[in-house]
């Protein structure tokens, strides 16, 4: 079932979106045509999952992008199961007539829901909205909740739906209510991204790669040895699902790769930067293996945003990072790398996603020989902190190099799943140590003993040293480098965690691994050097060395004329002392307890 929401622009048509599906999914602004694709989501309603969508605003002017949101919008009607006509109880303009007037044909599935009817006294004003002549009008306020039961019953009636909803509460994706995950903050923190101070169908098409069009809308310890055991390859089956999002700046060709893809236009595609403004979902299949594909809006630098529209935008954008398996960050080939590219893969690399760059636009490149390989070199020095991410040429336009691009998604996709045996960890580290083993520090030489892989997606390992403080960087980067060199992970981002291993008194000499249980065994330990110092003291009469060229005896310093006398070291205490004295902490202890 296909629920659309149509109107002319500010008629608060986003606002109702959200508040139908529970969250917010559309960005929403006072400003007039903020909306410009179509967003698409499951709608839980009465227990019946529905797909609901919410369109740009329709205007009488058909130039430029307006045009194209206009077009976009009155193609809905057609493929739409409900209608629910949006209109402003303050005032009816010309795009509302004309409106009117459009959707007359399809009367029978339109439910006129008249927005703004925030209070009691405007009330009456539905009954003006009965005149245009159709059969289900409805009083609304999408901002304040009110009539929403109404709407949801007449659209219940109208799809001939039964009330599920006593059988089972949906919650949304991330486990909330409908009320609830609408009043919560879904924005991402400013601190994500602005910290800096700069801040047509192609069902056709061929990718040679048995690529189909579909429809667009630790626990660180746990069982080591069995956990770390490296799993069984899947087959690719339509089963496995990747999701990819697509990120770079404005205008580098994201809207027309993300419709090539789907084969739909699901995005408005226009040489106007910062056309996209809300994530567009997409899906297809290609070799077998679905794939669901954001597109998302351009991310410009800090300082050039001023709109709150554009700042929802790019925070929407930077969200699907996380959402996403693998990241499509798209550059210009003409116009190369900028800063902005780096700051945008720095956020990728902090989240451990698998990232693919992507140059595209080679069409318009100008045929000179070796020349790609001129931009990879310079993509790799001006890029280090994405020295392990595959590079791909391609042409969204010309559809070039497309199915290489999507072989090395399925690539990285892979890697990023991979897990490592924590005994062929061990060896490998072994051999490493070999190799190159750890600088020494101020207070000796630092160790690696043992580590184990932690996590997938992002891929994260866990090494146990003697010492962290101080632990050189530059020996971390060492083993990220070996671990994608040896362990096949050459592709995606590794992460590299240290602990201290923890060591018991009795762990140095005696092997063991049980920690010291309490206070009173160390000093049942400790007895043994403490007999041995008092028994030096008897033996040289009490006397006790002083400070340099001195020494004291009965109370008094005398002059040695030389060289202080050395400290006589205390006796250390052999490993069978050290057993016995184990015994007998032991001994006590269950003689306290009888």
């Amino acid at each position: 079932m296909n629920i659309v929401i149509i109107g002319r622009p500010n008629t608060g048509k986003s606002t109702l979106f959200n508040r139908l599906i529970g969250r917010r999914r559309a960005i929403t602004d006072p400003t007039a045509g903020v909306t410009r694709d179509l967003v698409t989501e499951p709608w839980i309603l009465a227990g019946n999952k529905v797909f609901l969508t919410d369109s740009g605003g329709v205007k009488l002017e058909k130039t430029g992008i307006d045009r194209l949101v206009s077009e976009k919008s009155l193609s809905l009607p057609d493929k739409a199961d409900a209608i629910i006509f949006l209109m402003d109880c303050k005032e009816v303009t010309p795009e509302d007539e004309m409106l009117i007037k459009t959707l007359r044909p399809y009367s029978d599935k339109v439910l006129l829901a008249v927005n703004k009817i925030d209070d009691p006294s405007r009330e009456e004003l539905v009954w003006n909205f009965f005149q245009y002549g159709y059969q289900r009008v409805v009083g609304i306020s999408a901002s304040h909740g009110r009539g929403i039961d109404d709407l949801e019953e007449t659209l219940i009636g109208m799809l001939g739906l039964d009330d599920l909803s006593a059988e089972e509460v949906p919650l949304d994706e991330e486990g909330l209510g409908a009320e609830e995950a609408f009043d919560s903050d879904s924005e991402v923190s400013d601190d994500d991204f602005f910290t800096d101070d700069d801040f047509s169908s192609r069902e056709e098409a061929d990718f040679s790669g048995n690529y189909t069009a579909a429809d667009g809308v630790s626990d660180a310890f746990e069982d080591a040895e069995n956990g770390g055991k490296e799993r069984e390859k899947k087959p690719e089956s339509s089963s496995l699902r990747i999701k990819i999002a697509v990120l770079g700046k404005p205008n580098t060709g994201k809207s027309t790769l993300v419709n090539l893809l789907t084969g739909e236009d699901l995005s408005i595609v226009s040489p106007v930067a910062g056309t996209t403004r809300d994530v567009i979902k997409g899906s297809f299949s290609y070799k077998n293996i679905d794939f669901e594909v954001l597109d998302t809006a351009g991310i410009r630098r800090k300082s050039k945003v001023e709109e709150d529209i554009e700042y929802y935008s790019v925070n929407r954008a930077i969200k699907t990072i996380d959402e996403a398996d693998v990241i499509l960050l798209m550059v210009d080939a003409v116009e190369g790398l900028s800063e902005q590219d780096k700051k945008i893969a720095g956020l990728i690399v902090r989240r451990g996603k698998g990232v693919l760059i992507v140059l595209n636009k080679i069409d318009l490149l100008k045929g000179i020989g070796n020349e790609q390989n001129a931009i990879e070199d310079r993509v790799r020095f001006l890029f280090p902190i994405l020295n392990f991410a595959p590079i791909q040429f391609i042409s969204a336009k010309k559809m070039k190099n497309i199915d290489k691009m999507l072989d090395t998604v399925i690539l990285v996709n892979s890697e990023l799943k991979k897990r490592v045996e924590t005994g062929a960890l061990n060896s490998a580290l072994s051999r490493w140590g070999e190799q190159y083993q750890p600088p020494r520090g101020s207070v000796g030489h630092f160790k690696v003993y043992y580590g184990t892989q932690i996590s997938t997606q992002p891929v994260r390992f866990l090494f146990f040293i003697n010492r962290k403080k101080d632990f050189p960087d530059i020996y971390v980067q060492y083993l990220k480098n070996c671990i994608r060199r040896d362990l096949g992970f050459s592709h995606i981002p590794v992460e590299v965690d240290l602990r201290e291993r923890e060591r018991s008194v009795s762990n140095h000499k005696l092997g063991q691994n049980a920690k010291v249980p309490s206070k009173d065994l160390s000093d049942e330990l400790s007895g043994g050097k403490q007999a041995a110092k008092s028994a030096h003291q008897v033996k040289t009469g009490g006397r006790a060395e002083g400070k340099k060229g001195s020494v004291t005896v009965a109370g008094k310093p005398k002059r040695t004329g030389g060289k202080a006398k050395a400290k006589a070291a205390p006796k250390k205490m052999g490993a069978h002392a050290k057993a016995k004295a184990i015994e007998r902490f032991k001994e006590n202890k269950r003689a306290k307890k009888s």
